[in-house]
C-alpha cells in the first residue's frame, strides 16, 4: 500500500522529480489517474498479476527489472472486474481507491 500511496501522492502533487516510469505517465497532460486497484499482501505477486491480466499493454513499461513484456495494460471498457478476478485467484481481495 506504501508503494500505491506514494504513486497517488505524486499523481496529485508532483513535487519531487519522476522517480519510476509510472511517475511519467503521471506528467503527461494526457494522463488523469481517477482510480487505483489494490489489496494487501507481503509477498510480491507484480509479475504473476501482469501474466494474469496481459492483452493490451505499453511494451516494456514497468518491468525493467524482470522478464514482463509489460506492467501497463489499458481497456477500452471499466477493467475492475477483470482485474479484481485476476487478484481473487491469487487469493487476494482486491479493492478500488477512487481518487
Amino acid at each position: 500500500m506504501k508503494r500505491v500511496k506514494r504513486h497517488i501522492d505524486f499523481s496529485k502533487k508532483r513535487d519531487r522529480n519522476p522517480r519510476w516510469h509510472v511517475d511519467y505517465l503521471h506528467l503527461s497532460p494526457s494522463f488523469r489517474l481517477i482510480s487505483a486497484v489494490c489489496a494487501p499482501t507481503s509477498a510480491r505477486l507484480e509479475c504473476t498479476l501482469a501474466s494474469r491480466i496481459g492483452g493490451d499493454s505499453v511494451s516494456g513499461f514497468g518491468c525493467t527489472d524482470c522478464a514482463c513484456n509489460s506492467h501497463l495494460f489499458y481497456r477500452k471498457k471499466n477493467p475492475f472486474p477483470e482485474i479484481t478476478e485476476a487478484f481473487e485467484v491469487l487469493g487476494l481481495s482486491a479493492f478500488m481507491l477512487e481518487l
